[in-house]
């Protein structure tokens, strides 16, 4: 599998400047390791376990050290908190798929702003965010490329992006992936 590196950041960018220079649109994409720490999915499971192992301590039919218990239900909570961090899938599978591509939509929004999208000339720019954590393309068009681009295409356009977070080579999907785009945005 290829990283994301150096040669592939050259790549992207090489990609993108053939898509604008042909098309017209100012196209920014990036690559999220997490839109959000997901904190409270961390939490409520750490503690869900850790009261369960804490109610079975408690009316088991063994005595167990008052300070065990305490040692104990503290342990269980850490440990589950850590195994949610070693298999993310786990973490993500406990979050919800709403609620995943409600926080990468949220945090793609905010890029948009920060990034000064909507500055664009003629407002035709287009942010693609891949949010790997969430497995989530944001595709977020300009007023001027929303109004020039069909809805369905831009749905037909996600879905296509989408394709990469099950790719053997990620990295070069996303690179063909928006080649492919090229065409698309080159009709409107």
């Amino acid at each position: 599998m290829r990283r994301f590196d150096a040669d592939f950041k050259d790549a992207l960018r090489s990609v993108i400047e053939d898509i604008e220079s042909e098309s017209g649109a100012e196209v920014v994409a990036t690559i999220l390791p997490r839109a959000d720490r997901y904190l409270a999915t961390y939490l409520i499971a750490g503690i869900s376990v850790s009261m369960a192992v804490l109610t079975v301590m408690m009316f088991i039919n063994i005595e167990f050290w008052y300070v065990l218990i305490y040692l104990e239900t503290i342990g269980t909570l850490l440990f589950t908190m850590g195994l949610l961090w070693v298999f993310p899938g786990l973490a993500r599978m406990l979050t919800g798929k709403k609620h995943l591509r409600k926080r990468a939509e949220t945090e793609a929004r905010a890029l948009f702003q920060r990034a000064g999208m909507v500055e664009t000339r003629e407002r035709i720019g287009i942010l693609i965010v891949f949010a790997w954590f969430e497995k989530e393309v944001i595709l977020l068009p300009d007023t001027g490329a929303e109004e020039m681009i069909p809805p369905n295409e831009l749905e037909a356009m996600q879905v296509q992006l989408t394709e990469v977070f099950s790719d053997r080579d990620p990295a070069e999907a996303i690179l063909v992936k928006l080649r492919n785009l090229k065409e698309t945005l080159k009709l409107y």
